[in-house]
């Protein structure tokens, strides 16, 4: 697709993905799976966009392959109970309570019937919200109150949409563009070879044959013992290098009608050597998974409430740190640390770069870069060439949602800047990682190579520059997120191992391994933390079950010991 497509593909995504997910949701009954068929519905609508276009209603066409694929789930194993109860969210499960009891009544009424019935319920009702005027309720057979109907019809806008992942529909979309080429260009080479050799075994070429090998699966996951705290999602966890130290969270318990909740103040700490759990003396205040953190040596600084904090675990002692003369609280996000300094951008493109000493309780600036371009946006790594600055060009056009920006990068050695080789690829500045050998950045999307922005697209897995050699790569592609029932979305970084989404990336080898849900582990909200190679996951909840989104947390924790790749 041209930019102007792209465009106009992304005007209609912004228009259809409510009314294509509220529509799957009152067929499926659950998030997870109503986000995974709408991600595929809207991919396939990606790649059919020419023709889908010239549709009369091109929404009704999605919204159709969207509901076929919750009910073709049912054939593939995961069975009618992978479809939970019709629990609706936003206003309607806080209805005044004299309606209450309707609302609830006529969920379960719908709930009951089977999908493909609650299929035709949910068109003709999304058919009826629109064109309300237009209201005729039809009979749809087995006995079903026409009532339903329209119940549905003014009820849907009330439940809740999240916000819908455009980025992750083109680079799914893309990707099948790319696989549709090599299916032709592999049919091609078939026919070339069945003429050059007319005893070519015709059973073996399968359907298969177009696919990509598939990613290796992780090692068995291990549980170990619950810790000593109570259910919760979303926790803080870091490694010290001796124990595991799980902060604060989320529960039921702390979670009003609305879905906001309070931070939990309490932790515990699990040393794997031993097995054994503790607890910690109770929080200053309450931290959870979103709260700015990084780990310094052995030394856990946090920003709270905009003021600085560092944790000591050995000694299970707070402290209050100065803070930087002008800071954004969530540039922590985007700071560096050794093991005795944290780096950190200051608010704006012209403010400098901080640097605190932990020991010391100290601040400085470091010194500004003469250099161009300016950088904004700035993501900071430190390696062992000294500081590494990426961003992109301030002086640049404004912001474009479909051209990613140009990679830049400075760094400083302790004494001057230096400018980097340009990555002549254009991805997100955020997020690199120093492995101990060289930086990385992972990528779930296309990366663009060029000043066109989209000449040489290459699909892959991010990039990686080499600070000694001072070159740039590719890393292998990353696999497409499969947003399956048995996946498990986890985030740790540590030396050259890393969790992304629901897929391990392990930079020693260049290789990537999926992740899978250990069982009867949460769906969602689990913390995650590298623990010498080993992969530590603790709580989580199943947000889709019981009566409300926010039930079915546990407190149990998992290790997972990655396999070593065979050898060739």
């Amino acid at each position: 697709m041209g930019r102007r497509r792209d465009e106009e593909f992304a005007e209609f995504f912004g228009v259809a993905w409510t009314r294509v997910y509220r529509t799957t949701y009152a067929v499926s009954g659950r998030h997870d799976v109503t986000r995974e068929a709408a991600l595929d519905a809207f991919a396939h609508a990606y790649v059919e966009f020419a023709e889908l276009s010239t549709s009369d209603d091109p929404g009704d066409d999605v919204e159709g392959w969207a509901v076929d694929a919750v009910l073709a789930a049912q054939g593939t194993g995961r069975g009618p109970d992978a479809f939970g109860p019709v629990v609706p969210y936003g206003a309607l499960i806080r209805a005044r309570p004299e309606a209450r009891a309707e609302v609830e009544a006529l969920w379960q009424e719908l709930q009951q019937q089977s999908p493909e019935l609650r299929a035709a319920i949910a068109w003709e009702a999304m058919a009826a919200a629109r064109a309300p005027h237009q209201l005729q309720v039809i009979d749809l057979g087995s006995g079903v109150s026409p009532r339903l109907v329209d119940f549905l019809a003014r009820h849907l806008e009330e439940i809740d949409v999240p916000e819908g992942d455009l980025a992750q529909v083109i680079s799914l979309g893309r990707a099948r563009q790319q696989r549709r080429r090599w299916v032709g260009l592999l049919v091609a080479a078939l026919i070339v070879a069945m003429v050059a050799a007319p005893l070519l075994m015709w059973d073996r070429v399968s359907d298969d044959a177009a696919e990509v090998a598939p990613t290796p699966t992780t090692g068995t996951w291990e549980e170990i013992a619950p810790a000593p705290l109570s259910p919760r999602w979303s926790s803080l966890v870091s490694w010290t290098g001796d124990e595991v130290v799980v902060l604060g969270g989320h529960s039921e318990e702390t979670c009003d009608d609305r879905g906001v909740c309070e931070a939990l103040t309490d932790g515990a700490a699990y040393t794997p050597s031993t097995g054994q759990w503790r607890t910690l003396a109770p929080l200053p205040f309450g931290v959870a998974d979103g709260t700015p953190s990084l780990q310094v040596g052995d030394t856990l600084v946090l920003v709270v409430a905009k003021r600085w904090w560092s944790y000591d675990a050995r000694e299970d002692v707070w402290a209050r740190l100065p803070s930087p003369p002008d800071f954004d609280p969530a540039g922590l996000n985007n700071a560096a640390a050794t093991d005795t300094e944290v780096f950190v951008p200051g608010r704006g493109t012209a403010e400098p770069i901080y640097a605190f000493n932990v020991e010391q309780g100290t601040w400085s600036v470091l010194p500004d870069s003469p250099l161009e371009p300016r950088l904004e946006r700035r993501m900071l790594a430190a390696t062992s060439a000294g500081l590494v600055v990426f961003g992109a060009d301030s002086s640049g056009p404004p912001d474009d949602p479909f051209v990613f920006d140009q990679v830049y990068a400075q760094v400083f050695d302790g004494q001057e800047w230096s400018l980097l080789p340009s990555s002549e690829q254009r991805a997100a500045a955020c997020c690199w990682w120093w492995t101990g050998e060289r930086l990385i950045h992972l990528e779930r999307m296309p990366i663009y190579g060029g000043k066109g922005g989209t000449e040489d697209l290459r699909f892959a897995g991010g990039m990686s520059f080499d600070v000694v050699t001072q070159e740039w790569d590719l890393i292998p592609e990353a696999p497409i997120s499969r947003m399956a029932s048995d996946s498990w979305q986890l985030s740790a970084v540590a030396g050259p191992m890393m969790a992304f989404d629901d897929a391990i990336y392990d930079d020693r080898y260049q290789l990537w391994t999926r992740i899978t849900r250990p069982s009867q582990a949460p769906q969602g909200g689990a913390a995650a933390a590298w623990v010498d190679e080993r992969l530590f996951a603790f709580g989580g909840a199943n947000f889709d079950e019981g009566p409300s989104e926010n039930t079915g947390a546990t407190n149990r924790a998992w290790i997972l010991t990655p396999p070593e790749p065979a050898e060739d």
